[in-house]
């Protein structure tokens, strides 16, 4: 098992996402250095941002998110990727809805 490995399976625990949560909140550290954070810590808040997204989605019983894909990295990766597209598709939508009304009427120069 890869370090990377180790520190998605520490950032989607409880133990840390309270951690995670708590120094979001009230502005604690979670790490003892304040600056200069190391590439580990850097890919270990990535990650906890991310499962703390992940845990909301199951919060909101958003579809194909359960415990299952939480554990399994490679079912987390294809959720994120799936959930970027959707959220990309919608986006399009709107951009096109935007353009395209047909409550108005027609513009008429004589």
């Amino acid at each position: 098992m890869s370090y990377m490995s180790i520190l998605r399976k520490l950032a989607r625990s409880i133990k840390y996402q309270n951690a995670y949560n708590n120094a979001e909140k009230f502005g604690l550290n979670i790490f003892k250095n304040k600056f200069d954070i190391s590439d580990a810590q850097n890919y270990f808040l990535y990650w906890c941002a991310v499962y703390n997204s992940l845990y909301e989605d199951m919060a909101m019983n958003e579809a194909y998110i359960n415990e299952e894909v939480m554990n399994n990295d490679l079912r987390t990766d294809a959720y994120l990727v799936y959930k970027k597209r959707t959220r990309n598709k919608k986006k399009d939508d709107k951009k096109e809805d935007k353009y395209i009304r047909s409550d108005m009427d027609a513009v008429v120069f004589t």
